[in-house]
C-alpha cells in the first residue's frame, strides 16, 4: 500500500508542479523585430492590439532602427513635436492578475511633462483616462527617479541620470484588489528597486496599455521595446490546496 501511495503522490505532485510550469507563458507581447516600418494601425507582436492614436498634435509615431535602439535593432520611437503624442494597444483578453515588463530610453529634456507609460480599464479619450497606474519621468521628479502615479504619487529613485539609458520596468498588478508592485532598474544591473501601493481604482480589469510623450520640442523621443504581459494564474493557489487535501487523503489511507 505504501508503495502505491507514494507513486500516488509522486503523481499528484507531477499535477502541481506541471500547473505551476505554466505559470509565466507569455500571453502578449512585441519586440518590434518583425516591423519594416511604424504607423498607426499595425500591429507586429501577439496577444495586443494594433497601435493606435489616443491625444496629441504635431507628434508621431516611428520605427527606431539607428543606435537609440534597445535591443534586436528595432524598437517603437514616439515623438512628441509641437504638442505631444500617447498611444494605446489593447490586451486581446482584459486581465484581473498579471506581469507587464517594458524597457524604455527616454531620449528627452525632460523639461515640459510627463513621458512614458500606464495600464488603463479602457482605452477612453485620452492617456490618463481610465488609468490604474502610471510611471515614467516628470520633470517634478527629477532626471534621477521614476515617477510612479497611483493613488497616492511615489518616487523610484535609481541614483543617477536616467535620460539616455535603457531602463527595464517590471510591473506586477491586482486589478481586482487595486495593489500593485513596480520595479524599475537601469538594463544589466543585478536587482529591481521597487515600490508597492493602490492602484487608482479596483475590482476592474487592466485592459490597455498606454505610451506617451508629453515633452514638447525638437529631439524629445520616447523608446519601447521588449513588452511582455503574463498573467498570474490566481488559482495556484486553490490548485496547491487542492492537491495538499490529497496528498492529506493518501497519507492517511497508508495507515490504514
Amino acid at each position: 500500500m505504501k508503495k502505491i501511495t507514494l507513486k500516488l503522490a509522486a503523481f499528484a505532485g507531477t499535477i502541481v508542479l506541471g500547473a505551476l510550469s505554466s505559470y509565466g507563458a507569455v500571453v502578449a507581447a512585441d519586440d518590434y523585430q518583425s516591423y519594416s516600418s511604424l504607423s498607426y494601425g499595425d500591429n507586429g507582436g501577439f496577444g495586443l492590439g494594433s497601435l493606435q492614436y489616443s491625444e496629441g498634435s504635431g507628434g508621431g509615431v516611428y520605427l527606431e532602427t539607428g543606435g537609440a535602439a534597445i535591443s534586436g535593432g528595432k524598437s517603437m520611437g514616439i515623438y512628441s513635436s509641437s504638442g505631444g503624442q500617447a498611444a494605446y494597444r489593447a490586451l486581446n483578453t482584459s486581465m484581473a492578475y498579471g506581469e507587464y515588463d517594458v524597457s524604455a530610453r527616454f531620449n528627452l529634456d525632460n523639461s515640459v511633462a510627463f513621458s512614458g507609460f500606464n495600464i488603463k480599464t479602457g482605452a477612453g479619450a485620452s492617456f490618463g483616462a481610465n488609468e490604474l497606474l502610471s510611471f515614467g519621468l516628470t520633470p517634478g521628479s527629477g532626471n534621477n527617479s521614476i515617477f510612479v502615479g497611483g493613488s497616492v504619487n511615489q518616487t523610484i529613485s535609481l541614483g543617477s541620470e536616467i535620460r539616455g539609458s535603457v531602463i527595464n520596468f517590471q510591473l506586477f498588478f491586482d486589478a481586482t484588489n487595486g495593489t500593485y508592485t513596480l520595479g524599475a532598474k537601469f538594463d544589466g544591473a543585478g536587482s529591481y528597486t521597487t515600490v508597492s501601493g493602490n492602484l487608482k481604482s479596483s475590482g476592474v480589469n487592466a485592459a490597455d496599455l498606454g505610451f506617451a510623450n508629453f515633452n514638447n520640442g525638437t529631439n524629445q523621443n520616447i523608446i519601447v521595446d521588449n513588452i511582455s504581459v503574463v498573467p498570474e494564474p490566481s488559482s495556484i493557489a486553490m490548485l496547491l490546496g487542492s492537491s495538499g487535501v490529497l496528498l492529506l487523503s493518501l497519507r492517511r489511507r497508508s495507515r490504514i
